[in-house]
This record gives C-alpha cells, sequence and structure tokens, in this order.
C-alpha cells in the first residue's frame, strides 16, 4: 500500500449519530461543558471575591491541580498504555496495579503536606495557608472519582465520564451561583468545592467505578511494568503542570496575593483551550498506543504519522477561537498595563498543542523518558525564566513571556525527536488536515 492511500480517509457513510456518539465528538462536548462551567466559575470568583481571597483560592485549586497531577501522571498514562485494547478480564491486572500505585502514590503526597505544614507554620494571611489546611482532604476524598475517571478514559467511555464530572462540578457550580447572590467566604467555597469531589467518589463507589476489591491481589509484573513507565509519565505530567503552574506558585512565594490574583484570572482562562486540547488527547493517546502495539512496518509509521499529524494541526486550528476570545476579553477584564500578558498568553495556546501532541507520540512509542527530558528543558526555562522576570524585572509581561518560550522550546524539541523515528512533513501533514475537514465538511452537510 503507498503512502498516498494509507493516509487518505477512507470515505464511508457517515450519519449525524455516528459522529455524535463518536468518542472524538464525546470528549470535545463533554469537556467543552465543563469548560464552560468553570468559566463562568472563574469569572463569578474573580468578581466577588477581594484580591486577597482570589489568591489564596488560586494557590489552592493550583497547588491541588499539582498535586492530583502527580497521583493521574503516575498511574494513568501507563494504565492506557498497557490495558488500551484489552478485553475486561485482560485489563484487571493493570486495574489493580493503578489501584495500588494510587493508594501508594496518595499516602506520600499526604506525607509530603503534612511535613510541610509543620516545618513551615505559615500565617492566615500567606498566599499558602488554605493549600496546606484543606488539599490533604481533597487529596483522599478524590481518589475513588479520580481512579474510576483513569479507568474510563482507557476504556475510552467518554459519555460516562462526563456524567460523572457534571455531577461534581454542577454541585460546586451551584454554590457558586448562590454566592452570586448570598456571598461565602473563601473557606466555605473551598469546602464546597471538596463536597462536589467527595460526591462524585461515592457514586463511583456505589457503582462499583472504583473497583477497590482489586486491591485484593498484588499483579506483581504488571505493577512492576506500569512503575517504570509511570516514573517517566509522572515526571512528564507534573512538568506539563508546572511549566504553566509554576507561574501562579512562584508569584505567590515571592508576591502579595494581590498581584497573584491579577496574574491568576488570564492564565486559568487559557484552560478553556487546555481542555479543548486535553479531550483530543484523550483519543489520541489510546488510538497511538494500539496502532504502536499492534500494527507493525511501514503501515504503522504512516498511521502512526498521520494520526500525530492530524490531531496536532486540527486542536491547532481550534485553538484560534479561544485565543481570540481571550484577546477580546482582555479589554473588558484586564487593566491596560496588562493587556500585553493577556496577548501573550494567549499566544502560547496556539503552540501548545504541538507541544503536547509530539510529547504522546513519543510515548506511544515506548520512549517516554525523551518526552520527560524535552519536558524538563520546558520547565527549566519556566521556572529559572520566571525568577529572573519576578526578582529582576518585576514584570508579570516578563513572566508571560517566559511560559510562551517555553512552549515554543518544547514544540521544537518534540519535532526533532520524532523526524529521528520519521519525516512528518509539516507542510503535508497541514494540507492533509484541511482535506479532511473538508470530506468531513461535506458529509455533514448531506446528512443534514
Amino acid at each position: 500500500m503507498s503512502e498516498t492511500e494509507e493516509e487518505n480517509p477512507q470515505k464511508k457513510h457517515v450519519s449525524f449519530s455516528s459522529v455524535w456518539d463518536s468518542p472524538h465528538w464525546q470528549a470535545w462536548w463533554g469537556n467543552g461543558v465543563i469548560a464552560a462551567m468553570g468559566l463562568l466559575n472563574l469569572l463569578i470568583l474573580s468578581s466577588t471575591l477581594s484580591p486577597a481571597n482570589f489568591g489564596q483560592w488560586g494557590v489552592f485549586i493550583t497547588g491541588c491541580g499539582f498535586l492530583e497531577l502527580l497521583r493521574t501522571g503516575m498511574v494513568q498514562s501507563s494504565l492506557i498504555k498497557y490495558a488500551s485494547g484489552l478485553s475486561e478480564e485482560e485489563q484487571k491486572p493493570y486495574l489493580s496495579a493503578a489501584l495500588w500505585l494510587g493508594v501508594a502514590i496518595t499516602f506520600l503526597l499526604l506525607l509530603v503536606l503534612f511535613v510541610g505544614k509543620q516545618l513551615l507554620n505559615l500565617s492566615v494571611e500567606n498566599s499558602f495557608y488554605l493549600f496546606f489546611n484543606f488539599a490533604p482532604i481533597q487529596l483522599m476524598g478524590a481518589f475513588p472519582l479520580m481512579f474510576a475517571l483513569w479507568k474510563l478514559q482507557s476504556q475510552r467511555k467518554f459519555v460516562f465520564m462526563f456524567r460523572i464530572r457534571l455531577v461534581v462540578f454542577g454541585i460546586f457550580t451551584f454554590f457558586v451561583l448562590l454566592h452570586a447572590l448570598y456571598p461565602f467566604d473563601v473557606v466555605q467555597l473551598i469546602i464546597f468545592y471538596i463536597l462536589g469531589h467527595i460526591t462524585g467518589s461515592i457514586i463511583c463507589l456505589y457503582n462499583g467505578l472504583a473497583e477497590l476489591s482489586l486491591l485484593s491481589s498484588f499483579p506483581e509484573q504488571a505493577f512492576k511494568k506500569m512503575l517504570r513507565f509511570g516514573r517517566y509519565s509522572m515526571g512528564s505530567t507534573t512538568a506539563i503542570h508546572l511549566v504553566k503552574s509554576a507561574d501562579t506558585l512562584l508569584l505567590g512565594v515571592f508576591m502579595k496575593p494581590e498581584i497573584v490574583a491579577i496574574y491568576h484570572l488570564p492564565i486559568r482562562l487559557t484552560e478553556w483551550s487546555d481542555l479543548l486540547i486535553r479531550s483530543m488527547a484523550a483519543n489520541a493517546y489510546p488510538r497511538l498506543s494500539q496502532i504502536s502495539n499492534q500494527v507493525k512496518g511501514l503501515k504503522m509509521k504512516l498511521r502512526f504519522r498521520r494520526i500525530t499529524g492530524m490531531y496536532s494541526f486540527i486542536t491547532f486550528l481550534f485553538s484560534i477561537t479561544p485565543a481570540l476570545i481571550m484577546v477580546a476579553a482582555a479589554f473588558w477584564l484586564a487593566e491596560k498595563e496588562y493587556w500585553v500578558v493577556w496577548f501573550t498568553l494567549a499566544l502560547s495556546t496556539l503552540i501548545a498543542p504541538f507541544y503536547r501532541f509530539t510529547g504522546i507520540a513519543l510515548e506511544a512509542l515506548h520512549k517516554p523518558q525523551l518526552n520527560f527530558f524535552k519536558l524538563m528543558l520546558m520547565l527549566s526555562i519556566s521556572i529559572l525564566g520566571d525568577l529572573f522576570a519576578i526578582l529582576y524585572l518585576d514584570s508579570l509581561v516578563g513572566v508571560a513571556v517566559v511560559t510562551l518560550l517555553a512552549y515554543l522550546a518544547g514544540g521544537g524539541f518534540g519535532f526533532f525527536w520524532l523526524q529521528k523515528e520519521f519525516p512528518l512533513k509539516p507542510v503535508a501533514l497541514f494540507k492533509q488536515t484541511l482535506r479532511w475537514l473538508r470530506w468531513k465538511w461535506k458529509h455533514w452537510q448531506q446528512r443534514s
């Protein structure tokens, strides 16, 4: 089979219901609804909380996200890598190993939080005070929920994932809307946020999605395989989060909560684009892993290249709209002196698909260490650059520019290593993506 034949989409009958029910669209519209709720919550909280309280809220959310990504990074990527395409019976050893890994990393993180709280002895006004007091509850309460989501994503059951997440974030959104009418303090809002996650965990336990019974066995071989893979994927996932959250965390250390609040709003708004990327990645990684595991030779390279390129360029095209919305929002939500911060972060959202999908491709090719090295390069640029921008330049614009430079470095490094595996031919892939979009549009028009 020629490369052209392999890369051309197969022209088959496509109905509206089949498109709507496909995993691609399920992930998109599911994450889109959650993103809209998150955007609504963010706008309400930023306008109703004092700058100091909003800064503490931002550090709590950023810190909890970092802890969750440590846990998720260790377990989720390796679970998807080894369980994708297997039957339910064949998945059980890996699900059991995922549970054991999740429990181990949870207790380790709880120990770190306990020691950190004792050593730092923070005052109530400190940006990290609420984080160290409430993060342990969030970490424990959300574990059954997160395991269920890891399992469902490995099986690409995005509708189930959406229903559970809708309950979790719907509860919090309800209280945020109530807060807009009858204001709560920031501690109460954190409690409501935790309550939503605990409710999701209870639902998952009741429906058997958490599968805690699998802890009765210890699959040593599966555990070792996932641990070897997971140490790199945890490092990669942690680095991905830190590349963005390092800004907020370092500002929280060296600046007042009011300064954190100024930067936290635009950096949180970039998550609208991040959700789009995660939606596409949720589909791309299992597909690429299955191709890498089951398809051999030239056919594997052609399919792998086509899917990697198309996911990257399609996500780039769809990221243009969130970036333009963010630019427009700057004129409404930000003071004029901070417009450049918003514009720079909006531009970084257009670069993000390329560093993320090249990383996914490297992991699917059984080279998680290369993705880890790429992300550590990005993290080094981000942390060192942020320290320079904060301590020497005292500039939020400098912090935003550092984020953009880190993204550019990650995308370039990822393409360099993939080129060593097989030529990606970016121009050809871009043209192919446009052909694919035209083909999809033509068939949707025929069915409408």
